[in-house]
């Protein structure tokens, strides 16, 4: 386009019979202004990066219209002279004021957003730019390997997350942005919890100054980078890793039973004997949290596990989240006794896909995807509950396969499995998931070299 743009112009006044002195005026500054290099000079010292002139380049379109009005001018030979210096004097101010790039940025233009959105976007690009991905280029928005940030969306104070979401949105191409609905009336409830809207899931929070807002995402690990009457910018500062241990042997596992959230099974002598063997696999390591579900048998294999560590052992915190998948009216039967009284059963058919959230089981069992849901905010919680820079323990079941399918689908095959008493390992870095081990035995994970 650029190209073709100098050649039309080009051809334009040759065919106008302008004089060889007037195509060349027209045609350098067709050139400098309509130039790549140009545009990535200029946008360096008002953008973060090539991409937010890309948005704006239509408008360098202007300067070659102008410069066809101009040689317009010079078939009049009396004002060619002064069409000479008009061609001077605009090549000369957009080059040396950056005029088009830096009507966009005006802090002044109340039309697109207002001067508090815009010092966000400026402390959100620096720091993005100084921390850890100094080196975003565009190959980088391809990939989407970018910082992700939320923004919180508070209906009773002018949306309060619309033109700060869409402000940002047209300052900086260097994150990815997210909004969510909080409501006054939500994050005003005594019961209110930050981490289930996700936030750990992000590097960067920009929310209404509100302090319930603002504390617990402190709490959770967030540093405040930015405070405005309206608006604050809060950086995740967590790191710590999560060590997911699967539930000993129990007897429903020994019969084949379907023993979910609704079937309390015990560990058997040999479940027991692999929580031991997986708690001395894991003696040296320091929990510093330890979370299990409300069942009995998450709640002995941690226990065998924490009696082996050499190290002061944290006291369990239950999650309802934890908990394994709920199969209705299957708990409790076998496979073969399933198959016998549901002729048509299938998993997609009876508890349906990962994807379908609409889903309703026709016997009563929570849907897949409910399940993955839940096991979502059992990690926002963890992350959110957690120490920095510590180790956590968490004892779960089975069913955290199909969560850990969905969020490393790159890594976890679909045929992959969740043994008793195995060893996963997952690290968190301020915002991002990192699936590290799956499924290791305690021998297995004995002869890692960590």
């Amino acid at each position: 386009l650029y190209v073709l743009s100098v050649l039309v112009i080009y051809q334009f006044a040759k065919k106008k019979q302008c004089s060889w002195k007037i195509i060349h005026f027209i045609v350098i500054s067709t050139i400098i202004l309509l130039n790549p290099l140009f545009a990535y000079v200029t946008s360096k010292s008002v953008f973060p990066t090539y991409k937010e002139y890309s948005r704006i380049s239509w408008l360098l379109f202007i300067p070659g219209i102008v410069s066809i009005a101009i040689a317009e001018l010079t078939f009049n030979k009396k004002r060619m002279k002064w069409s000479v210096w008009i061609v001077y004097i605009l090549i000369l101010a957009i080059i040396s004021s950056a005029t088009i790039p830096k009507l966009v940025v005006c802090s002044d233009n109340v039309y697109k957003v207002n001067q508090s959105v815009l010092d966000v976007a400026k402390v959100l690009v620096k720091d993005v730019s100084e921390y850890d991905y100094s080196d975003i280029d565009r190959e980088a928005f391809e990939e989407d390997d970018r910082p992700s940030v939320l923004v919180q969306y508070d209906a009773d104070v002018g949306h309060a997350g619309d033109p700060m979401y869409y402000g940002i949105r047209q300052y900086t191409s260097c994150v990815v942005l997210a909004q969510t609905l909080i409501t006054p009336e939500e994050y005003n409830d005594s019961d209110f919890e930050l981490y289930t809207y996700g936030l750990m899931n992000y590097q960067y929070f920009i929310c209404s100054n509100k302090d319930n807002l603002v504390s617990q995402a402190e709490q959770y690990g967030f540093e405040l980078l930015f405070e405005s009457d309206d608006y604050v910018l809060l950086k995740n500062t967590k790191v710590f890793s999560l060590y997911f241990v699967r539930h000993g042997q129990t007897d429903a596992n020994v019969q084949g039973i379907l023993a979910g959230s609704g079937t309390d099974a015990m560990l058997t002598e040999e479940g027991k004997s692999q929580a031991r063997e997986t708690g001395e696999a894991l003696r040296n390591i320091k929990f510093s949290n330890a979370f299990i579900s409300e069942m009995t048998r998450t709640r002995d294999t941690a226990n065998c596990i924490l009696h082996e560590n050499v190290n002061k052992t944290p006291r369990c915190q239950k999650v309802e989240y934890l908990n394994d998948f709920y199969w209705g009216d299957l708990e409790g039967m076998t496979l073969d006794e399933v198959r016998n009284q549901y002729p048509d059963f299938t998993i997609d058919g009876y508890i349906g896909s990962s994807t379908d959230t609409s889903f309703v089981s026709p016997v009563g069992s929570w849907s897949k995807s409910y399940s993955i849901g839940r096991f979502k905010i059992a990690f926002w919680l963890m992350a959110a509950s957690s120490e920095n820079d510590a180790n956590v323990l968490a004892v779960g079941h089975s069913g955290m396969l199909w969560y850990l399918q969905e969020q490393f689908s790159d890594e976890v095959a679909e045929d992959a499995v969740i043994d008793n008493a195995s060893i996963t390992v997952i690290c968190y870095d301020k915002g991002t998931w990192t699936l590290r081990y799956l499924n290791l035995s305690a021998e297995e994970f004995e002869n890692l070299e960590l």
